[in-house]
């Protein structure tokens, strides 16, 4: 199964991929936490966010070496560099859920398969159901603030594939805070190209970092709105990070 190889770096060195996605949580962690504390991701209405220690020290279980606190500045704006490929590009409004209804994260898994599926004919939605699951089984995609980014490798595809999910309610993950996830972006990328799936991987955890674009999901109605929010909140990321 490809999460289980070895792959490409995002600049073509060989790096396990459970090690470059620890990399992308700590990151991710470190952006919440920083823009929280600078007030970057404000225009007033977002609440600061919460100090995450649990998050910390699963990191540091994991396999983390420094702490998310002491994390360099420059990782956020790294991964924000080189990433140039549009995640709402890979959505269309059949691959957006605004009301998702699930029981746990394995119902959410077999819907959003099924959901890849049947926009993507090459995608069978049980061999993607078993690479997520294997995947899930290294370390838990489901990060800090309600956020959840499972993803795999498959055979066979010829491009990244994606869909992205909101519960109401939450649904119970075994998240980094302990907290219900509410925010899923599933992924699915080609076995063959590692570069391209770890720059869109890393482009989702940048955007869902940003507490008022997390926010503003939450708020959308329906569908169409989800997209477009995504949609603006990208735009937004990306001239952000090209004027830093």
């Amino acid at each position: 199964m490809a999460c289980t190889v070895q792959s490409a770096g995002m600049h073509g060195e060989s790096v396990p991929e459970a090690a470059v996605w620890l990399g992308m949580v700590g990151a991710y962690v470190w952006s919440v936490r920083s823009l929280a504390r600078l007030g970057w991701e404000h225009d007033g209405d977002c609440p600061a966010e919460a100090s995450d220690d649990v998050g910390e020290h699963r990191l540091r279980v994991a396999g983390s070496t420094p702490s998310v606190e002491n994390r360099p500045a420059v990782a956020p704006v790294a991964v924000a560099r080189q990433t140039e490929t549009r995640i709402a590009d890979l959505l269309t409004a059949e691959l957006v859920v605004s009301a998702l209804e699930a029981g746990g994260r394995d119902d959410v898994m077999n819907a959003l398969a099924t959901r890849v599926a049947a926009c993507h004919p090459q995608v069978d939605a049980s061999r993607l159901v078993e690479a997520l699951r294997e995947r899930e089984g290294q370390v838990t995609t489901a990060l800090v603030d309600g956020v959840a980014i499972p993803h795999a490798r498959l055979d066979g595809l010829d491009r990244t594939v994606a869909v992205f999910a909101r519960s109401v309610n939450g649904i119970r993950w075994e998240s980094l805070d302990g907290e219900p996830t509410r925010l899923i972006f599933l992924l699915a990328g080609p076995a063959d190209l590692p570069g391209a799936y770890l720059k869109v991987l890393a482009g989702a955890s940048r955007l869902l970092s940003g507490a008022r674009c997390r926010a503003r999901l939450l708020e959308a109605t329906g569908d169409a709105e989800l997209l477009a929010v995504l949609r603006e909140e990208e735009d937004r990321s990306f001239r952000t990070a090209r004027a830093a």
